[in-house]
């Protein structure tokens, strides 16, 4: 299995007829099937899983139809777990990687590396993950005595990933490094910097991205990464979805999935804080 979906369905999820879920779409490994208006959805599941909050809608709208229809999950006393999305909602359950401290840490490892120009692409902004991952971001920087030197937003799409950082890199002053919010925008991002600008990753722009996808791995592309690992995910959402099941007015929970820092050849090294851990270099900042 390669993706959530894939080992949630390996586990038995999505044949549970308990639940509602619908498999991939539009760029999340699951996400709940509800492309109807809220007022039309069947609550006729004991469960409601939703990642991703994929909604056929679109930008604030889609955020806040998800936050309606699983505010009215819980009034009629159907649990709501949300996988790989935060809540301001007490009454869910949710399971997400470390954003806030992944963001961090990103900003420790490149003002630990030299880096003076440090920027940011930011995903969708209505998004919890964005905005906990750039929120961890400004105050690692912010520790550091720095502060984001670019801003752009690339609205997790490659399209939009091109554009913004053709707006960081047509500035007078270029920056040295970039964060990426995730590494589907990161790849591309990396493309660019090298094929339309003729810049040298990482010797002239260091780049970093989020997930820990499998792709950044492979030889060429080496992207250092924050890794948001699938199974630890997997593991938390199939124990979430047992015990809400077994118990629908149980307390709700909030886990988080814990990452590390997978360090390749996209960004310049610190001189201190690598270890090895599973096959991996990550570097950890209190090292």
């Amino acid at each position: 299995a390669e993706s959530l979906h894939d080992l949630l369905t390996d586990s038995g999820f999505r044949r549970s007829q308990n639940i509602a879920y619908r498999p991939a779409c539009d760029g999340c490994d699951a996400c709940i099937s509800a492309r109807v208006p809220v007022e039309r959805f069947e609550f006729n599941r004991r469960l409601l899983v939703m990642c991703g909050f994929s909604f056929g809608l679109s930008g604030l709208s889609a955020a806040l139809s998800a936050f309606m229809l699983a505010d009215r999950c819980r009034s009629m006393g159907v649990p709501v777990l949300l996988i790989n999305r935060s809540s301001p909602l007490e009454s869910v359950s949710t399971i997400t990687g470390e954003n806030r401290k992944g963001g961090e840490v990103i900003a420790r490892f490149l003002l630990a590396g030299g880096h003076k120009r440090i920027a940011h692409i930011a995903g969708l902004e209505y998004t919890s993950t964005s905005r906990d991952r750039e929120a961890g971001f400004i105050e690692g920087l912010r520790e550091g005595g720095a502060k984001v030197f670019a801003r752009a937003v690339g609205e997790y799409s490659v399209q939009h990933a091109v554009i913004a950082v053709r707006s960081l890199l047509d500035r007078a002053k270029r920056p040295d490094a970039i964060f990426v919010a995730n590494d589907y925008m990161a790849l591309p991002v990396m493309q660019t910097i090298r094929n339309e600008y003729g810049l040298r990753v990482p010797e002239d722009v260091s780049i970093v991205g989020f997930d820990g996808i499998r792709d950044t791995s492979y030889a060429g592309i080496g992207l250092t990464s924050y890794s948001q690992p699938v199974a630890g995910f997997v593991a938390g959402v199939m124990s979430l979805i047992d015990s809400l099941i077994e118990d629908p007015g149980a307390q709700t929970a909030r886990l988080e999935v814990a990452g590390d820092l997978i360090v390749r050849s996209s960004a310049r090294l610190p001189r201190k804080g690598l270890i090895e851990k599973d096959g991996d270099r990550i570097w950890q900042p209190d090292r």
